[in-house]
């Protein structure tokens, strides 16, 4: 047979014989039936082809008829389809058998991938590639699984790791907590044996006292910085912005007892915003100041350098504490992190061995890293680097939260079954409703966090954001506020009321932005004092030799100590226990939390004195007030101040009743009158006139108030 034209046996002998076989299973002409096909159309179009185009030139002048035109255009249209079948197999189809070799699993031989189309053929090229990409995919989302599940993993381990952290350092801080109530009594007894040896011991027994007492002071301050090292590092809030150019130089201003007497100079340069726990990176830098204030070398002045800079890579900024103090030589800096390690003997510098390794574990927590650049006698020079934040963005935790409420932590160390938790409730209530859901309070009481000096410093420093703080705890900073204690100053609780609410006593609202940090809302009272005894009394001078536990703040405590020598300072959850055993055999409380603590059930006789006050003072942390507007400002204030002094007409209400119900229960309650506390008021009153010129105007204003009777209740200006 005469071989075809030269372009249909081109396009025969190049697409379906050679290309077939070169590629071995192409997508173009590939399978048997596919070049049979094209053989026979290819054969027949040469066998059209020719003998028409001769007819076509032999008369090619002449008029063809009009099938022959047809027939013509039939067959150079499958010409053209033929060329252009060839080369979009010689471009296209060889591009896609390319990419259907990178696709194929690792598991498939490419070498046995069958080169014939023999009978008995493997799946279809395309079905083919279609089962390789689906069990690529399959095997992918199967890695996907298996790593997501190993993640899980990760992410139990941690959190069950962070969990046993937590536990520890609760435990710690609990212990330390604990050991605070003896070594108080340790401290208390060793006063009271100075006192009594002035002028009767020998020198050398004055030396033994002496040592007793730095023993007592040791303890204590080892047993305060292992509470703060298990507090900070237990603490667990969401991260917050915090500009150093506002936390370092309130550190400054704390620090002013200890600097102003060395006349230190402390400069700060481009503080910069970072990312953390206020209460925790608040410990950090107290921590660094007061190391370089205290490790000085005699005479000298100390300088003190704290400065900062950008953000650098992975979002990070330095922050370098330099001092000009004695330094640390090279071969001891690798021991300075690990607690309890000292460098010095106690008689040159005091401490515990616990700041520095606060510091790291702060830092680590963080995600930051610290380091120390030192030589001996040449100064520290400290740099903490941790996650920064961008100034211009404003702190992020201050702003209106979309999402959702603002949460405000409320701090409370009673008991949840108060009058004063209630009235800290419904004023979470009254917020959310006020505020349209903008802002909503948790009220945590007592045993969910610290006592009330640890609530005070957590408003201070902006980890909690509201409390209610016993007015006899804040004496200790501003003794204006132990004043307010007088013995006897109030007849009874509503009394009591009247004077809470005068405007003398809401003048001390003042002092708390200077002097604490924190803004006054109002007052409120949790009841009036009384004496419960687990043996009976018959009067004052039976107290003498009992052992009596007090509130512990100072108030308090120096009116139990005028009553008798055997004086407890233990903290209220430890209270009852010591009660029911023996171990105190009375104790100052109010008549709400005998009857809720059933202490009647082991007392002989309640001694309804009225002795003091218990007033409470509602404030708000400056981290927060701040960052309020104006009239979110008023609107915390205003309701703060209506739900503290809503306890003022609670307790008028409500503490006749809790008397009598006391009396039912078979309790003797056997009213006392003050003149039995005449000397023991005289002394106090001399004692704290040293402290505070407000106890006139005080006594002249319950004397107003008492013979003014019930009269206007609420004072509300701001």
């Amino acid at each position: 047979m005469p071989p075809p034209a030269t372009v249909a046996g081109f396009a025969m002998g190049d697409v379906s014989s050679s290309r077939a076989d070169h590629m071995g299973g192409g997508l173009v002409f590939t399978n048997r039936s596919g070049r049979r096909v094209a053989k026979l159309v290819c054969l027949a179009a040469g066998l059209l082809t020719v003998p028409l185009a001769g007819f076509g030139l032999v008369l090619g002048l002449s008029p063809l008829p009009p099938w022959l035109h047809i027939l013509t255009l039939f067959a150079k249209l499958l010409i053209a389809a033929l060329t252009l079948a060839f080369l979009f197999d010689r471009t296209i189809g060889r591009r896609l058998h390319r990419l259907e070799q990178q696709a194929k699993a690792p598991s498939v031989d490419r070498d046995a991938a069958p080169r014939s189309t023999a009978r008995g053929r493997k799946t279809d090229e395309l079905d083919q590639l279609a089962a390789l990409i689906t069990r690529t995919r399959t095997e992918s989302l199967d890695a996907r699984k298996q790593q997501s599940g190993r993640l899980s993993e990760l992410a139990r381990l941690n959190e069950k790791l962070s969990e046993i952290n937590q536990e520890q350092s609760r435990f710690a801080y609990a212990l330390s907590h604990d050991l605070k109530t003896p070594n108080n009594t340790i401290d208390m007894l060793l006063s009271e044996l100075r006192e009594y040896a002035k002028g009767r011991i020998e020198p050398a027994d004055q030396e033994i006292l002496d040592e007793l007492d730095w023993v007592a002071g040791r303890l204590d301050r080892l047993i305060r910085d292992v509470m703060h090292y298990a507090q900070a590092v237990s603490i667990a809030h969401a991260e917050e912005v915090i500009d150093l150019e506002t936390l370092i130089p309130d550190l400054i201003r704390e620090s002013a007892a200890v600097v102003k007497p060395v006349g230190a100079e402390i400069t700060t340069h481009d503080l910069p915003v970072v990312m953390g726990n206020p209460f925790q990176i608040r410990a950090l830098f107290k921590h660094l100041i007061s190391n370089a204030l205290k490790f000085q070398a005699p005479g000298t002045t100390p300088r003190i350098e704290i400065t900062g800079g950008g953000i650098r890579g992975e979002g990070l900024v330095d922050i370098t504490v330099t001092d000009n103090g004695i330094g640390i030589a090279p071969e001891h800096q690798g021991q300075i992190f690990e607690m309890f390690t000292r460098l010095h003997s106690r008689d040159e510098y005091d401490g515990t061995g616990l700041g520095l390794t606060l510091c790291q574990q702060i830092v680590s927590a963080h995600g930051g890293r610290i380091a120390l650049r030192s030589q001996k006698n040449e100064g520290c020079s400290f740099t903490v680097t941790l996650h920064g934040h961008t100034k211009a963005e404003g702190p992020k935790p201050f702003t209106l939260i979309e999402q959702g409420a603002r949460v405000l932590r409320f701090g409370l160390n009673t008991t949840p079954d108060r009058h004063w938790t209630y009235a800290a409730e419904r004023f979470a209530t009254a917020l959310r409703e006020v505020s349209n859901g903008r802002f909503e309070a948790e009220v945590l009481a007592l045993r969910r966090v610290a006592g009330a000096e640890e609530i005070l410093q957590q408003v201070r420093s902006g980890v909690l954001d509201l409390a209610f703080i016993p007015a006899a705890d804040i004496a200790e900073f501003i003794p204006d506020f132990g004043c307010l204690l007088i013995p006897f100053l109030a007849d009874d609780v509503a009394h009591a009321g009247r004077i809470l609410r005068s405007d003398l006593v809401h003048g001390l609202l003042d002092q708390l932005p200077d002097r604490l940090g924190v803004v006054g809302a109002g007052f409120g009272m949790g009841g009036m004092r009384q004496i419960i005894c687990r043996n009976p009394v018959e009067d004052l001078s039976d107290l003498a030799g009992m052992k009596m536990r007090a509130p512990h703040c100072v108030p308090m405590v120096d009116f139990v100590r005028l009553i008798t020598s055997e004086i407890v300072p233990l903290p209220l959850e430890h209270t009852y226990d010591a009660f029911v055993d023996g171990r105190i055999d009375a104790t100052d409380i109010d008549a709400e939390l005998t009857r809720n603590l059933k202490y009647h059930e082991h007392a002989s006789v309640l001694l309804q004195t009225n002795h003091m006050i218990f007033p409470l003072v509602a404030v708000i942390s400056e981290k927060i007030w701040t960052t309020l507007g104006v009239e979110e400002c008023a609107m915390l204030r205003d309701l703060l101040r209506t739900h503290v002094e809503s306890t003022l007409d609670t307790y008028a209400a409500e503490e006749t009743g809790v008397l009598d119900q006391l009396r039912a229960s078979g309790l003797e309650v056997r009213p006392m009158e003050r003149d039995a506390f005449e000397e023991v008021t005289r002394h106090w009153m001399a004692l704290w006139r040293q402290r505070s010129e407000l106890i006139d105007p005080l006594l002249e204003t319950a004397a107003e108030t008492r013979a003014a009777g019930p009269g206007p209740e609420a004072r509300r200006s701001a």
